[in-house]
This record gives C-alpha cells, sequence and structure tokens, in this order.
C-alpha cells in the first residue's frame, strides 16, 4: 500500500490537532483549527491553481499566509474592527479562488 501526498498532510493534520487538543485543550484546538481554516486554507485554495503538489502547496501557502493575510487583515483594521476585517479578507481571498477557477479554461 503506498501512501500519496494527500494521505501524508491529513495524517500530519490529525497529529497537530490531537496535540493541540491534548496539551493546550479546546484553545489550542480552537487555535490550531482557526490558524488552519483563515491562513493556510485560502492561500492552499489559489495555489491549487498552479501545478504544485500537495506538500510544495502546503509549505508555500503556510509561509505565504503568515506574510500576506495579517498584512491584508491589518489595514483595513485600522478603520474597521479587526474582526469584521478578517471575515471581509477570508472571503475575498475565497471570492478570488472561486473568480479564477471558474474563469480558467477545463484542461
Amino acid at each position: 500500500m503506498k501512501l500519496g501526498n494527500k494521505e501524508v498532510l491529513i495524517g500530519i493534520g490529525i497529529i497537530f490537532t490531537l496535540f493541540f487538543l491534548i496539551f493546550f485543550e479546546f484553545t489550542g484546538l480552537r487555535f490550531i483549527l482557526s490558524f488552519i481554516i483563515f491562513f493556510i486554507l485560502p492561500t492552499y485554495l489559489l495555489l491549487s491553481l498552479f501545478n504544485f503538489n500537495s506538500l510544495e502547496k502546503l509549505v508555500y501557502s503556510f509561509f505565504i499566509g503568515m506574510g500576506i493575510i495579517p498584512t491584508l487583515v491589518y489595514y483595513p483594521g485600522l478603520f474597521i474592527s479587526f474582526r469584521a476585517s478578517m471575515a471581509i479578507v477570508f472571503v475575498a481571498m475565497l471570492l478570488i479562488w472561486f473568480l479564477v477557477k471558474k474563469r480558467q479554461p477545463n484542461s
């Protein structure tokens, strides 16, 4: 039985989630799930439009998400609440992914 990149990544995600749940209880679980959803998922979906394998997409989305997402949230957060700014940036990133994916020709 050969494991692909996706199975390994899912296994690592489960291990990280259990680690944060066991050592930091519910607060740690909330942290890791929100980190995955708000930082990694939008950039992972945007990078899925390119020819990267799963591990490359995960690593790139981690570092790009750590650099771009806080910047995009900070500047609107100066004028509106940071929670609203987070929601707006998250929806905007998913909307960009959806629109680019819709316009992309089927391969």
